[in-house]
């Protein structure tokens, strides 16, 4: 993680310097004095000795509580982070999950009063983000904290196994949220888009209900008398036929003519197969 600022003497350190510079040459002038009169000297000495160790004592005690004081809190980064990605999410009525990773707690930066966040260049609102967070008073210091964005999405899923040819009912599946990304292709996002299909292969309990899971609904039936048409230049041809197996909108199936012909159709709703040329 990378931070900006300026390196300045702090107000500590100078004062700091300036009591142990008074401390000093007072020391030097009770030292003389006590030469003139030299029974006071010792006592004069002592005093001074006294107060310049506990001086030293107290100096780093200030100092630290002043420097703590004046250090930025790096957990309230986090909160505001979050609140700013979730402002540039650009559909609202998506829901999405924001993790902020904390800075560095390493870091020693200054107390901000004006705060901002931002985001690079480039930076895509999905996945892992970058989000830069500047200060600009008083110290001015730029840093990047790490976020992560997954949206959410609500779909059915099975509460219990579904086997090949059950028909699904409304206590057999119910709404889940969770992050799919890519995979969520294709999921029923209403109950009602399940209840009264077939399931065309085995289902497990919590998997996600699909669309390509249920068996398609049949046009045309085994047995079925249906209703052939072939169609060319210049004619229409139409004779009953009989179904030889079961099939959908669109697909293949096998017919059998009258004279015991066997001849392949495309399925059409309402009892109807066309022979194409």
């Amino acid at each position: 993680m990378r931070s900006v600022g300026k390196n300045k003497p702090s107000i500590n350190t100078l004062w700091i310097d300036h009591v142990i510079d008074f401390t000093m040459r007072r020391f030097e002038y009770d030292i003389t004095q006590s030469q003139k009169h030299c029974f006071g000297f010792w006592p004069v000495t002592f005093k001074l000795a006294f107060i310049f160790h506990v001086s030293f004592l107290l100096i780093p005690a200030f100092s630290f509580a002043t420097e703590q004081a004046a250090r930025q809190d790096l957990t309230a980064i986090v909160p505001i982070v979050e609140t700013f990605l979730r402002s540039q999410i650009g559909n609202p009525s998506e829901q999405s999950a924001i993790t902020v990773k904390p800075p560095d707690s390493r870091l020693e930066l200054p107390a901000c009063a004006k705060m901002e966040v931002f985001l690079p260049a480039g930076s895509k609102l999905q996945g892992r983000v970058t989000a830069g967070v500047r200060c600009f008073e008083p110290s001015p210091w730029t840093i990047y904290v790490q976020a992560q964005i997954a949206s959410l999405t609500r779909y059915v899923v099975a509460i219990v196994p579904l086997l090949t040819g059950h028909v699904i009912t409304a206590d057999d599946v119910k709404m889940a949220t969770g992050e799919l990304g890519p995979s969520s292709a294709g999921l029923l996002t209403d109950i009602a888009q399940a209840v009264g299909r077939t399931v065309a292969a085995p289902v497990a309990a919590g998997a996600p209900i699909r669309a390509n899971l249920f068996r398609k609904d049949w046009v045309v039936h085994q047995g079925q008398a249906v209703r052939l048409y072939t169609t060319g230049t210049g004619f229409r041809i139409s004779l009953e036929v009989k179904a030889m197996a079961n099939a959908s909108e669109g697909e293949s199936v096998q017919v059998k003519t009258k004279a015991g012909r066997m001849l392949t159709a495309t399925a059409r709703s309402g009892g109807i197969v066309e022979l194409s040329h």
